[in-house]
């Protein structure tokens, strides 16, 4: 295990690729020998109900990297577990309020291309 008291830096490991049997216990006690989770976040898909087939972790950086590191190419279900630290978090940041923010980006209608009955688009 990483000492991550002098950084106060945090990454969020984005784990993909997972099957069924990649529940959060499975996937906690995998990460928990690197260092303590701060958060874990497993979206749901909206059209299904069910759990995605990825999830966030987030961890001390120095800890993010080393469970990066000594994770690669492990298997769970059959599936290999795609790892990627996908950004850095200040340890003050006010993560329900991060998480609340849309994914995605909404183009002002002053320059979105708006469609017309006969297909084509004005811009």
């Amino acid at each position: 295990m990483t000492n991550s008291s002098p950084d106060t830096t945090h990454h969020r490991i984005q784990v993909g690729n997972l099957g069924p049997g990649a529940t959060e216990p499975v996937l906690r006690g995998l990460f928990l020998p690197y260092g303590p989770i701060i958060s874990y976040d497993r979206p749901v898909d909206s059209g299904t109900g069910r759990p995605g087939r990825f999830v966030y972790i987030e961890m001390a950086s120095p800890d993010a990297a080393a469970a990066v590191a000594g994770l690669a190419g492990h298997e769970i279900g059959g599936k290999v577990l795609m790892l990627t630290a996908t950004e850095t978090v200040p340890e003050d940041a006010d993560r329900h309020a991060r998480s609340a923010q849309p994914r995605r980006t909404v183009l002002p209608p002053s320059t979105a291309a708006s469609a017309r009955a006969d297909g084509s688009s004005v811009l």
